[in-house]
């Protein structure tokens, strides 16, 4: 008697060897009978909850299938993200977390002060947790820049003429 994790690794090499291998799932309602159990090579059983401990055939036959694929192939999910940046530096990383710290620190986060250092800790537990890419940390480092400075003293000059917006008491009608 083997779980379907025990069985099919050696099913997958033996099928890799050109051997023919199959397994036989019974009907829902009745299971195998003795003398078709007798045919079998291996019991192939699940370790179930004693107290819910039957299993439809469609079930059988995906955990079944799932663990030929996993000992067949490297069965790796197909949406795997490739890394496009490195991780971080922890100098990266600090230097970060000290902005945001004297900046959230100036704006009077910290309340009351004797809650500062398990806040600060609870701010870099957020981050560290994301797994901040270098780009990550540019990224938020400038938004976080923006906000505490306010926009830039030339975004006005770069805005298109079609962009600017008549000022509110202005007697002419805005253009959309």
């Amino acid at each position: 008697m083997l779980t379907p994790a025990e069985a099919m690794p050696e099913t997958a090499a033996q099928l890799s060897l050109g051997e023919k291998h199959g397994v036989m799932f019974g009907p829902e309602r009745t299971g195998m009978s003795n003398d078709e159990i007798a045919l079998a090579d291996a019991i192939i059983t699940f370790p179930v909850n004693p107290a819910y401990a039957s299993l439809n055939l469609a079930q059988s036959v995906l955990l079944v299938g799932y663990e030929w694929l996993r000992a067949s192939s490297e069965a790796k999910a197909p949406f795997t993200e490739q890394e496009r940046w490195p991780a971080a530096p922890r100098e990266m990383l600090t230097s970060f977390f000290d902005y945001i710290e004297t900046e959230a620190e100036r704006a009077g986060f910290f309340r009351p002060v004797s809650k500062m250092p398990v806040m600060r800790r609870n701010l870099r537990n957020i981050f560290h947790k994301m797994r901040l890419s270098e780009q990550d940390v540019r990224t938020l480092r400038g938004l976080l820049v923006r906000l505490v400075e306010g926009p830039r003293a030339d975004a006005e000059k770069r805005k298109r003429p079609d962009e600017v917006q008549k000022p509110a008491d202005s007697k002419e009608p805005a253009e959309s």
